[in-house]
């Protein structure tokens, strides 16, 4: 039990009442005679703070809050996401990507999830974000381009052979290559 009396705690148990009594009766004694001076300005009595003291102390006001809106963030966070494990939840954002915004591209979805954790948004919100877009849109751009440079620079095994194998082939059998910018090449080469 606390009680509050003239500045002082009583921490008795309701055990016995003897002792209760008998500790009261002391702590009232005690502190009429050992009374603390009054450190504490009065309402109307203002108080100096040097101007760094000042600037601490929001920070650390500042710091706590953030501290306070985390901690409520995540105590309701906790109570909606415990039936989603991490997986699904991944593969519910992949499918909306696939699906809404049109981004199929493995890396794309990956980076369009990083950016959606890093800003704390959800992913309905990272799409919708200008920025996001943006970003999405140039990696979308350069993933496609590197691919299609893979493409060409592998080629085919038509390509490999070259425009000469084609005019022999085609002065024998009278076939040309399947793909129509070899097969160009070789007629200009026969026409000339």
């Amino acid at each position: 039990m606390i009680n509050a009396q003239d500045g002082e705690f009583d921490t008795t148990t309701n055990d016995t009442e003897a002792n209760q009594d008998s500790y009261e009766h002391d702590t009232e004694s005690t502190t009429e005679d050992t009374e603390a001076p009054d450190t504490a300005p009065e309402a109307d009595e203002t108080v100096s703070v040097s101007r760094s003291e000042l600037e601490k102390l929001r920070r650390e006001s500042a710091a706590a809050k953030r501290l306070r809106e985390k901690a409520s963030k995540e105590s309701s966070s906790k109570g909606s996401d415990k039936s989603d494990s991490p997986y699904d939840q991944e593969l519910i954002e992949r499918t909306f990507l696939a699906a809404q915004a049109g981004i199929n591209d493995p890396d794309v979805q990956d980076e369009a999830i990083r950016l959606a954790r890093k800003f704390d948004m959800n992913i309905t919100q990272a799409i919708k974000d200008d920025d996001i877009k943006t970003r999405l849109a140039n990696l979308q751009k350069q993933m496609t381009a590197k691919r299609a440079v893979a493409k060409d620079s592998a080629g085919s095994s038509a390509q490999n052979k070259g425009v000469d194998y084609w005019v022999q082939k085609f002065q024998k059998d009278g076939s040309l290559p399947p793909e129509s910018k070899l097969a160009a090449q070789v007629l200009d080469k026969l026409a000339g």
